[in-house]
């Protein structure tokens, strides 16, 4: 694990059975109300996951004392605790967490590869550029959506700033994985791999080989090395403090 930057990843299932009244304090169930059943689940899952990992690291805190809330572009934020940040992707029927310190920018992204999605609104430049297949039009996406979380701007901002440069497939830790360069944000790159036949997974952070490794160290115990098969029994609660 690394010393600085990663607190925990988290890869779970989305949960039907858990109780907001153990998890969410009065803020956050207001906007819990809101949502239908499927997006409460997703909302309650996530919550329940980062709370729980923090109050790993902090024996002796209370679920229900962690405040997550969202910036102005809804980005999710630890209102009550200082020097972390929190990154939270939902797809298909996982959820993909990460809680960060020490200001090493992180965020992460999962996505279902669904065949019918069109995504060329979102690739215009790099289908000019390479010739790409569905299952690397899904992992340039899902790291445009990665590093629209390390901007803290989503995918709202103009698209040219998720523009691809270049990209190479490198063999690390035995996993096959997608290594991107973006155009206008050299000090940063772009990671995707495959997560059993149907998802993908991807981050973004600083370029370095220390943090790129440790990353995937610990994707790879947190899931290939708990032989977990993605299909809604597995996956279940497998974080790494």
């Amino acid at each position: 694990m690394l010393e600085r930057g990663i607190l925990i990843l988290a890869i779970s299932t989305i949960r039907n059975n858990l109780n907001p009244g153990n998890i969410l304090n009065r803020i956050e169930y207001l906007e819990y109300k809101r949502l239908c059943d499927e997006k409460k689940n997703e909302f309650l899952t996530s919550r329940y996951l980062i709370k729980r990992m923090i109050c790993e690291k902090y024996t002796y805190c209370n679920l229900k004392e962690i405040v997550i809330s969202h910036n102005y572009l809804r980005a999710p934020v630890l209102e009550n605790i200082s020097g972390f940040e929190i990154s939270i992707s939902h797809s298909g029927k996982l959820v993909f967490l990460a809680c960060s310190e020490n200001k090493i920018p992180l965020g992460i992204d999962v996505q279902v590869m669904e065949k019918s999605l069109n995504l060329n609104s979102m690739l215009e430049r790099e289908n000019k550029t390479f010739e790409l297949d569905k299952e690397l039009q899904f992992m340039m996406v899902s790291s445009k959506e990665s590093l629209g979380k390390v901007l803290r701007v989503g995918l709202l901002a103009n698209k040219d700033i998720y523009d691809i440069e270049d990209f190479f497939i490198r063999e690390i830790e035995g996993l096959k994985v997608y290594e991107f360069k973006f155009h206008k944000f050299k000090f940063y790159r772009g990671y995707a791999l495959k997560l059993g036949p149907d998802y993908i997974v991807s981050f973004v952070t600083i370029n370095s080989n220390e943090v790129l490794l440790n990353i995937i160290e610990e994707i790879k115990r947190s899931v290939f090395e708990n032989q977990c098969i993605v299909t809604e029994r597995c996956l279940d609660d497998i974080f790494i403090k």
